[in-house]
């Protein structure tokens, strides 16, 4: 069966005192609209509204929650729409976002200025100045220059980006007291022997593992020098591939510093919808690479928080599928799940005559929150594999061959 991968979602993190998706965009939004400029609040609030918009005109309720990651890209798109080529397309964008603009008066700045200060030279002969202020006009000089200020921070590329990215980061901070849950899971991968893969940018695992005394590897060793994801020759008790970056990662293009970023250098995170995944620049591509390299070694899979939303990620995990003939998939996640061979992949084989022939792959749902299932983890690992077909099957495939535990 060869020693299981693990792929940690959000939803492994959360029990440590992590927000979900949806929480997590009310989280920033506050930070944001805390922020000295409310630039940066008042686009990300209104991106969201213009999203719950679109879902209420799809026949959707106009109270559901918006996934960060889809905020994220409205706003990307909204702030750079003009490297789009759609918007050669487009004769009139929203105006939402040039209205924002504070607008420089240059002449009342000049105005204000010179009215601002008056020098009395009367008494000049005698090496006398008399100099007096006028608030109100250095009050509107003052006023100017932080428009000009203001107006320059906005326009700045992807500066509002920097401020939504700074303000996931403080909300990635876990709760060291609620750990224990993710020290008993680390546990049990090290005794089976596994390795990890994390969609995750929160530390939450690595502070479990030097809590026991576990070293792990990134991977990222001979990234300086060949610009390669590699774990040969590795020490490490467990590989750690962090597939969307870590918030202890800092880079600028290809080059990355963990834990100490240089000068100048930037949170390394993939963050967005699906499109943005693919991150040419930096160790993600390799990553994704090596992540399916040692899933396509293993015919044991652990999927922990995971919800299957990422189209590239669950590409990867369908060819796993498909490629298997005797294999074991856990999948652990407290809401049910649609096991649409699409996203899955097909866990069984049909015959000619389009009826089952036989299970390739079972299947596990653990439906209870990660804190709670780390037992039935430990219990199903253990279990040898079942290919059974039970007797009297009824339902549709692959759902009636799934083993659900609550």
């Amino acid at each position: 069966m060869g020693k299981p991968l693990f792929l940690l979602g959000a939803g492994a993190s959360i029990d440590a005192g992590l927000f979900d998706t949806n929480r997590l965009t009310r989280e920033i939004y506050k930070i944001l609209c805390n922020d000295h400029y409310k630039v940066p609040g008042k686009v990300f609030g209104y991106v969201v509204a213009k999203i719950l918009a679109r879902k209420v005109r799809q026949g959707g309720s106009p109270f559901d929650e918006v996934n960060v990651e889809e905020a994220y890209d409205g706003v990307e798109r909204l702030i750079l729409r003009d490297r789009d080529l759609t918007s050669e397309f487009v004769s009139s964008w929203d105006p939402f976002l040039d209205a924002l603009q504070p607008k420089f008066d240059k002449e009342k700045f000049i105005r204000s200025l010179e009215k601002s200060i008056h020098i009395d030279s009367r008494h000049s002969l005698r090496g006398q100045f008399s100099i007096t202020f006028d608030r109100r006009n250095i009050r509107d000089v003052a006023e100017e220059i932080a428009r000009l200020e203001t107006s320059s921070a906005f326009t700045s590329q992807a500066n509002i980006l920097t401020y939504l990215t700074n303000a996931l980061l403080l909300c990635l901070r876990h709760n060291p007291k609620r750990m224990m849950y993710m020290k008993k899971l680390v546990d049990i991968i090290c005794y089976a022997g596994g390795d990890i893969g994390s969609l995750n940018y929160d530390t939450v695992t690595e502070d479990a593992l030097k809590s026991r005394s576990i070293s792990y590897d990134y991977g990222l060793s001979s990234w300086s020098e060949k610009k390669i994801v590699s774990f040969v020759g590795s020490r490490a008790d467990i590989r750690l591939m962090k597939l969307h970056g870590s918030m202890n990662w800092f880079g600028d293009g290809d080059e990355i510093s963990v834990q100490t970023p240089e000068p100048g250098q930037k949170p390394m995170l993939v963050f967005g919808g699906g499109g943005g995944k693919l991150r040419p620049d930096g160790p993600f591509l390799q990553l994704r690479h090596e992540f399916e390299r040692q899933l396509l070694a293993t015919n044991a899979f652990v999927v922990i928080g995971y919800s299957f939303g990422d189209d590239h990620l669950n590409a990867i995990i369908r060819r796993w599928v498909s490629t298997r003939r005797r294999a074991k998939m856990i999948i652990v996640d407290p809401q049910p799940i649609r096991y649409a061979p699409k996203t899955l992949g097909t866990p069984f084989t049909l015959g000619k005559d389009r009826k089952l022939q036989k299970k390739t792959v079972d299947i596990t749902h653990i439906r209870k929150k990660t804190a709670v299932a780390v037992d039935d983890i430990k219990e199903m690992i253990d279990q040898p594999i079942d290919l059974s077909v039970p007797p009297n099957l009824t339902g549709v495939l692959p759902d009636a061959l799934i083993r659900v535990i609550v």
